[in-house]
């Protein structure tokens, strides 16, 4: 059961970047598309680490659930 818990509580936390990802995404084009120089260069910068982030996590998580599995 709390593998349980635990896989739904990353499949919200994937969902939630995902999100965010999104929202930087369109912060970005607005940017760019009014001609701000640096903000798009500045707000690309917070996604490369927060993206960076997230994906250590996402591996650190799918190397748990790939052990648990394989101990079933």
């Amino acid at each position: 059961m709390e593998l349980a818990k635990r896989a739904q509580q990353e499949l919200s936390y994937a969902a939630k970047a995902l999100q965010q990802a999104g929202a930087l995404f369109a912060a970005i084009e607005k940017a760019f598309l009014e001609g701000d120089k640096d903000l798009p260069f500045l707000l690309a910068q917070i996604g490369v680490e927060t993206t960076g982030y997230q994906s250590e996590r996402a591996e650190s998580e799918c190397d748990f659930f790939g052990d648990e599995v394989n101990h079933v």
